[in-house]
């Protein structure tokens, strides 16, 4: 069956595609980079210049605070663009109203027993 003949997937279908599931995982890889990298270059740098003397405790604690400042800010702002980017290469897009209504009257009211257990 040729490319262009297959039935269209209904979105539910797209997402459990493996490899959109593998630029899922791509994604949560880089965004815990964004959170590692910025604490292990200034945190990390910092105690090390604190072990050798070079800084005070203060200035350690200050890195580890621009650190997490920093992380955010990546997070916030990449991974909106990388998100964006993933949803127009997979052509998945966030359901209209209308379409969410429809999906509602399907299947009923959405109910995540996980979300109900914490």
């Amino acid at each position: 069956m040729d490319i262009k003949q297959q039935p269209k997937q209904t979105i539910e279908e797209q997402a459990i595609n493996p490899r959109n599931m593998l630029h899922g995982f791509a994604l949560a890889a880089i965004i815990s980079g964004y959170i590692l990298g910025p604490l292990l270059v200034l945190g990390g740098g910092a105690y090390w210049a604190y072990r050798m003397d070079a800084i005070n405790k203060i200035v350690v604690v200050c890195a580890v605070i621009t650190a997490f400042i920093l992380s955010n800010i990546l997070i916030i702002t990449r991974s909106k663009k990388m998100i964006e980017s993933f949803s127009k290469k997979t052509g998945i897009k966030d359901p209209t109203p209308a379409e969410a209504a429809k999906w509602r009257e399907k299947n009923g009211p959405y109910d995540d027993p996980e979300e109900d257990a914490s």
